[in-house]
């Protein structure tokens, strides 16, 4: 046994390093995945998907019943999920009881309007979707300005999924997955951020013009399986006018997701996204409602820069009921 050692004793510091490593990372796993957050090597939480009879529901809603009225889809990201909330506070969920008939909450951490549609055309043509409302944003912000920052064009080609190569982060797409790094990025990253040359602007014209191309890729996704797009704006607890009001912490959390944007460049982008978003509405006959303009200046409805608190779904969903019982009367319970 001793000769079968040896050879390795050289190798025993990486070892220890790496069953370190290892252990710190399973225990931050059942930390995050004991408060509804996914875990990579344990594959526990939300992100995994939840059998419901025979079928695969990944969502966080309520499967819609083959007597059920033709469903609405939600296309968004962890603003929509929000796993740090019961299921009952989700403005999806309000929304379904205000308008009585189900929604289908697709939302996930971290999704981009490419991840939406990839997975509505999934998944999709088994619920038959009547409208399917697009509330999504900032991770194709921090994906844009990141790919600018890295001196990589801002668009990819169509259909090809990012790659380490094209990432602003010099590790491997697995290793950003884990929860190590995520809060090593958060805590660290962030800290260090405050003191880079940050953008004041994502004013190339190039991230305008790929989110617009995304954009519509989406809505021509949706027009393709036969449903209705609906797009609503994006709403930030705080805008360029008031950017320097932000308190550390929450501009600290923005930190850890983007280090290429100031908070004043991420809430000027987010406006000028929002005007593609309207843009586009207008052009193409949609429906678009402007859940930034009647959110504006309520920071008491976010727990950070995007989230809501449960009084913020709340008021989404209040919103967006009346705005689509405004445009679509059929609706109505």
């Amino acid at each position: 046994m001793a000769s079968f050692w040896a050879p390795l004793r050289p190798f025993a510091p990486l070892f220890w390093a790496a069953g370190t490593l290892l252990l710190l990372e399973l225990g931050l796993e059942v930390r995050a995945s004991s408060r509804g957050y996914r875990a990579v090597l344990l594959k526990r939480g939300p992100g995994v998907a939840m059998p419901v009879g025979t079928t695969s529901f990944p969502f966080r809603s309520r499967e819609p019943e083959p007597r059920d009225r033709a469903p609405l889809w939600l296309a968004s990201s962890s603003y929509g999920e929000d796993v740090s909330l019961p299921v009952e506070d989700l403005f999806a969920t309000l929304l379904a009881e205000r308008l009585g008939r189900p929604v289908i909450n697709a939302s996930h951490g971290g999704y981009t309007l490419r991840s939406n549609l990839e997975e509505l055309e999934r998944e999709g043509p088994r619920f038959h979707p009547r409208l399917v409302l697009l509330y999504q944003m900032s991770n194709d912000i921090d994906q844009l300005s990141e790919r600018l920052a890295a001196g990589l064009p801002a668009s990819q080609a169509p259909g090809a999924p990012a790659s380490a190569s094209e990432s602003f982060a010099p590790v491997s797409p697995w290793v950003q997955q884990l929860t190590t790094y995520r809060q090593l990025k958060s805590q660290v990253s962030s800290r260090l951020a405050e003191h880079l040359p940050l953008w004041d602007d994502l004013s190339d014209p190039s991230a305008i013009d790929a989110f617009r191309e995304h954009v519509a890729a989406f809505v021509d996704g949706v027009e393709a399986l036969g449903a209705t797009p609906v797009l609503i704006t994006f709403a930030t607890a705080y805008t360029p006018s008031d950017a320097n009001a932000i308190p550390r912490s929450v501009a600290r959390q923005n930190l850890a997701m983007n280090i290429v944007l100031s908070p004043l460049g991420w809430t000027r982008s987010v406006e000028r996204f929002n005007v593609v978003l309207v843009n586009i509405a207008r052009e193409r006959g949609l429906v678009c409602i402007d859940l930034a303009a009647e959110l504006h200046g309520h920071p008491e409805l976010f727990r950070d820069l995007w989230h809501f608190t449960p009084a913020g779904h709340a008021r989404v969903a209040e919103l967006l009921a009346a705005g689509l019982l405004r445009s679509f009367p059929e609706l109505a319970p």
